[in-house]
């Protein structure tokens, strides 16, 4: 129960953050990139962003100065509802101030941004999955390292996991030793789809579906990991 609720406590802290940033990525993403001087804004996006993050700012402040309010915790309790409020709003508006449908277009144009915002949608989910098992990693070492040593650690699994398909997943007709590694060390690289992106790939529902029960999985493996290192610690 303790783990587990260590656990929790943890993730809901990194979804919180996950999901304010990923707002606003989908933002620029809707935004998408000048490039020339000639290319309009999408205004919409400016005024009820900024609007959103402005007042988040000016709350937090306030109170800050005036309460004693802890300032980033005041920021992300007011910003994300409000950027949720924002990006809710900018779907329903078009660049040019017209109403439309959040989620279906005749306009070819428009039909292939909203797919591009579907595509993006999936791999922050899928991200999401890597943050749940690194996140585990962490509050199962924990039980035994200390800050320094858990956040190394992390990283050096972290960058493990990205390598996986190279060093172990190319050589599984090596032996039985590096289907074993293959298997045991955490293969982040199924959750990083950017390439799929930029390359104009289809990412199928299925396969978000199967890395997030592959996350799922895999962090309670590491849980379970950690209840045994925490069983015989000594507290008080």
């Amino acid at each position: 129960l303790f783990i587990f609720g260590k656990y929790v406590g943890v993730m809901i802290a990194t979804l919180v953050g996950f999901y304010m940033v990923a707002v606003i990525f989908i933002l620029a993403a809707r935004h998408g990139t000048i490039e020339t001087v000639s290319d309009p804004y999408d205004q919409p996006v400016w005024v009820f962003g900024l609007s959103a993050l402005g007042l988040s700012l000016l709350v937090a402040g306030f109170g800050n100065f005036f309460y004693g309010w802890n300032f980033f915790t005041s920021l992300t309790f007011w910003a994300v509802p409000l950027l949720t409020i924002a990006l809710a709003i900018v779907l329903c508006v078009s660049p040019d101030w017209e109403l439309q449908h959040p989620f279906m277009a005749t306009d070819p144009d428009r039909a292939e941004r909203l797919h591009l915002l579907l595509q993006l949608l999936y791999a922050i989910i899928m991200m999401f999955g890597a943050a749940l098992i690194l996140t585990a990693f962490a509050v199962a070492l924990s039980t035994r390292f200390s800050q320094i040593v858990t956040l190394m650690l992390c990283a050096g699994i972290m960058m493990l996991g990205l390598l996986s398909d190279y060093y172990f997943g190319t050589r599984q007709d090596g032996g039985l030793i590096f289907q074993m590694l293959y298997g045991l060390v955490p293969n982040f690289q199924v959750f990083w789809v950017g390439d799929a992106i930029t390359q104009e790939q289809e990412i199928p529902w299925a396969i978000v579906t199967e890395t997030a029960g592959y996350a799922c999985c895999y962090s309670l493996a590491i849980l379970a990991l950690g209840v045994a290192l925490f069983q015989t610690r000594e507290v008080g």
